[in-house]
């Protein structure tokens, strides 16, 4: 199987978790010889193995049905077997079945109300004078010290939150704390029933020196009764192999090559650096002479921008020039438009007088015509009259008997007179109308 993180299994190679799995385990199995063991969430069942080669039966539960099927196949013990199930609801039937219950690390991966359900199932199937023992993280020195959330948790503990939440269940809790700290053992070659002593030296100010502090409790792990006070032994598990210190070794060197390889991207670092300050330097010297150059360009600029505001004040000066002189276009302009207009009413008027001249003309050149051929007519009687007065003057030279007729010839004579001064006084009326009508038509 994958380790996914959310369940340790017995095939993870690194020591501390390894430790902490194994030895919770361990310290079981001192409660659990010759008892019915039910182990809740068992994982691989390597914990669950290892409580039934002491105790007279094993029940191994876990939700993961593939986790399930694998203890099976690889943990084939007479005395053991392995279940599907929730911790939420068991599938054991039945009330006092088991005399001793396990579960590590389990409380924390479900919700508050399932973990009532959890405690509420395990009281069902322990016997009276059973007992349990759980463990969990503390909240205060897994979580919140390294500000850290494990994404499989749910619903975490605080020391004393822990213990009253079983307190509603047992009457009788001891608890206890787990952690890994690298010790010292000296034991004796013959059994002892002396008491165990526990020692405590830290590292402080680049030296080891004795401390009082006490040891921190970063797991819980509380044995649980309600028939009596149980006992808390001390316990240690020991790594014969020192896996953890080969770890550290194997740390330390991957350290101390990285370190090396640090140095080395160091000293190649530096180098690139001194040829590339060598390479700024030259760099810096073109930048320089730019900048003289920029300095030179940037006074010509000045200079320009203050000639190019000298033209444009004088742009501007001459623009407002210009506008006053559009504005007096504009008044000229309407000024000649209107007059244009009035023109435009003037020439209308003059064509309609030499509309009105022209029928006028053609009336004169039609009383011309009739005057001409009056006159024409004038001239013919004017000559018959002439013809005639020389005829009659004729007679009364010859005829003195005509003097009767001559008076009245005379008579006659005196009227054409008349009429000949009608004739001059036409003739003066149509030279005015002449001279009228060219006056005009020079106009």
């Amino acid at each position: 199987m994958e380790f996914t993180g959310e369940r340790y299994l017995a095939s993870v190679t690194t020591s501390y978790i390894s430790y902490e799995h194994w030895h919770r385990y361990f310290y079981a199995s001192s409660f659990t010889i010759g008892k019915t063991i039910l182990d809740i969430a068992s994982g691989d069942g390597y914990g669950s193995s290892l409580l039934a080669k002491s105790a007279k039966e094993v029940v191994g539960v876990d939700i993961s049905e593939e986790t399930i099927q694998w203890a099976t196949e690889n943990y084939p013990v007479g005395n053991l077997k392995f279940m599907q199930g929730s911790c939420r609801s068991i599938p054991i039937a039945g009330k006092s079945v088991f005399d001793v219950i396990v579960s590590f690390e389990t409380i924390e991966h479900i919700p508050m109300e399932d973990q009532e359900l959890f405690l509420q199932e395990i009281k069902r199937l322990l016997k009276p004078d059973g007992i349990l023992i759980i463990s969990t993280p503390n909240k205060a020195l897994y979580s919140d010290r390294p500000n850290y959330q494990n994404e499989f948790h749910i619903k975490e503990f605080y020391k004393e939150e822990f213990d009253a939440f079983l307190r509603k269940y047992f009457k009788f809790i001891e608890t206890g704390g787990q952690k890994i700290y690298s010790s010292s053992w000296i034991w004796p070659f013959k059994d002892s029933r002396e008491p165990f002593q526990d020692y405590h030296i830290e590292f402080r100010n680049d030296h080891f020196s004795p401390s009082d502090k006490k040891k921190e409790d970063l797991y819980l792990i509380s044995v649980c009764s309600d028939t009596l006070q149980p006992k808390f032994p001390y316990s240690a598990l020991t790594d014969l192999d020192q896996q953890i210190t080969q770890e550290i070794l194997q740390v330390k060197q991957l350290e101390i090559e990285r370190q090396r390889i640090n140095l080395k991207y160091l000293e190649d670092s530096l180098q690139e650096a001194k040829e590339h300050n060598h390479f700024l330097s030259e760099v810096n010297a073109q930048f320089n002479e730019e900048n003289i150059r920029q300095k030179a360009n940037l006074k010509y600029l000045e200079d320009s921008l203050a000639e190019s505001q000298k033209q444009w004040d004088y742009l501007s000066e001459v623009n407002a020039q210009f506008n006053e002189e559009n504005i007096r276009q504009k008044a000229n302009l309407k000024y000649l438009e209107d007059s244009l207009a009035e023109s435009q009413k003037q020439w209308e008027y003059l064509s309609e007088v030499n509309a009105q001249f022209n029928e006028e003309n053609v009336r004169q050149k039609a009383n011309l015509k009739y005057l001409e051929d009056s006159l024409a007519e004038s001239k013919k009687q004017n000559e018959y009259l002439s013809e005639l007065n020389t005829q009659t003057l004729s007679k009364l030279i010859e005829r003195e008997d005509e003097i009767h007729k001559l008076g009245e010839a005379v008579e006659w004579y005196k009227i054409h007179y008349e009429n000949r001064k009608l004739v001059g006084i036409v003739k003066d009326r149509f030279i005015k109308i002449l001279t009228h009508y060219k006056s005009r038509v020079s106009s």
